[in-house]
């Protein structure tokens, strides 16, 4: 046998042996935990009430009958009636699943089982734990198995991977319930620091009429909005300069259209105030506009630390999330940006027929995001040709926003930028369209396109 068939042939019997190994283990389980649980809440019919508030479902629970049970038992606390031995029952026989869940005699037996019922949060708290081991089971056998597959790349499994990692960092969060005395104390320490110019709620941008209308909070996902190039990467880069660089907050730009070289260079000759299309079409930098770029470049190099782009296209939601957590991790950040929400490629395990579908998952992703990090999330995303039909050309409306409704609604702020005319013009205006605890209007700026900027009309 040559040396290469003994390899094909090892490599088999390992992929046979993992297989195994993994099919001859039996799931996390404990059948224990399962019945206190259900017991408990047939001897005391309020303990449902803390069973629904912790457990996502039946599908927590690992035996079959165990899962026929408690379904019956959400559906009569559902539906207001008594959680009891007998409404059970007969929930199960009206549902033709009394004898596979083992007939009245085994609810009984579980009331039996019942010392006490003060202990049923630990046992939920067992029936958790090993709920999200079996979640990890089934994903580590899909990444073994997509793995196998001829032809995946490392980052086919990604997403899957993230996913498990999001199962261990969800166990064991529950929903709480704050009092007004819980928050109230640290409002007005917050409000107070405002109202004294020691603190602002939320950051402010480089365009004053617009801070008079809005801030970019935490937890809020903002939506910038034009036709294609009309300005919608220069804004959300504008945007980030000042935040990172006058601000100091640590600012991450998914840049999923333009390289980091090309972004770097529109700051550069931006800050120096030198025509970026002159440089394009090789005209040469006179003298004394060179030291200007020199100095920009020096003040880009110690003030620019605070913003960080990653450039690689096709990310996913759960790729971005993955990236932003490990800069999270590194230094707290205080805004990420994408650039822009066409270019973002659907999660494999969320992926729909439906291209509208894919964008509602996205935007509810990014959303997500925000909140999670805490932190504003600014998502670039394109009007459809509505806007341009009709003899003149009408101000973009919410429901211009291309592919799906979800962006509206998923979105705190949306700004569009508007160009009056059949042209773009220097003089345009942000429409601020939806500003969710705010007032809408519309800010007059100005377009510098020499320096790829947008400027406070008062700025001209």
């Amino acid at each position: 046998m040559t040396t290469k068939a003994a390899g094909m042939r090892q490599e088999r019997k390992t992929r046979r042996s993992s297989r195994q190994n993994f099919s001859q283990s039996p799931p996390p389980a404990s059948i224990d935990a399962e019945q206190q649980i259900l017991g408990s809440i047939l001897m005391d019919p309020d303990a449902i009430n803390v069973s629904a508030s912790l457990i996502p479902g039946p599908e927590a629970f690992f035996a079959p009958p165990h899962q026929y049970i408690y379904q019956a038992m959400l559906s009569l606390y559902e539906e207001g009636k008594p959680v009891d031995i007998t409404m059970t029952t007969e929930k199960l026989q009206a549902d033709g699943l009394l004898n596979i869940a083992g007939g009245r005699i085994y609810l009984i037996d579980l009331i039996d089982g019942i010392v006490t019922t003060a202990h049923i949060k630990h046992y939920i708290g067992i029936l958790l734990q090993k709920y999200q081991l079996r979640r990890l089971v089934e994903r580590g056998n899909e990444i073994i198995a997509q793995a196998y597959e001829y032809g995946t790349e490392p980052a086919d499994v990604a997403p899957l991977i993230q996913e498990a990692v999001d199962i261990v960092s969800s166990s064991g969060k529950t929903a709480t319930i704050v009092r007004a005395a819980d928050i109230i104390p640290d409002l007005l320490s917050e409000l107070d620091e405002v109202n004294q110019g020691n603190k602002e709620l939320g950051f402010k941008t480089h365009i004053d009429d617009l801070n008079k209308i809005m801030r970019f909070r935490p937890g809020q996902l903002i939506i910038i909005s034009a036709r294609p190039s009309e300005g919608k990467s220069a804004l959300l880069l504008n945007f980030c300069e000042y935040i990172s660089q006058r601000l100091k907050q640590k600012t991450v730009l998914f840049s999923l259209e333009m390289e980091a070289k090309e972004i770097f260079l529109r700051q550069l000759l931006s800050r120096a105030r030198v025509s970026s299309q002159r440089f394009i079409s090789d005209i040469n930098i006179q003298d004394n506009r060179w030291s200007e770029v020199v100095l920009a470049g020096d003040y880009l190099s110690k003030e620019g630390s605070n913003f960080l782009v990653c450039d690689q296209p096709g990310l996913t939601p759960l790729q971005i999330r993955a990236i932003a957590k490990e800069e999270d991790r590194k230094g707290k950040i205080g805004l990420i940006a994408i650039d822009y929400l066409t270019l973002v490629t659907p999660d494999n395990i969320k992926r729909s027929a439906n291209r509208e579908q894919d964008v509602a998952n996205m935007t509810r992703s990014f959303k997500l995001l925000a909140r999670e990090f805490r932190v504003p999330v600014l998502l670039c995303a394109q009007l459809n040709r509505n806007v341009d039909k009709g003899e003149k050309r009408r101000k973009p409306r919410l429901s211009d926003l291309r592919e799906s409704g979800a962006i509206e609604q998923d979105a705190d702020v949306v700004i569009f930028i508007h160009h009056d005319g059949d042209k773009i013009n220097r003089k345009c205006c942000l429409i601020v369209d939806k500003n969710r605890g705010g007032r809408t209007a519309e800010v007059p700026v100005v377009w510098v396109p020499e320096y790829v900027r947008f400027e406070g009309a008062l700025e001209e």
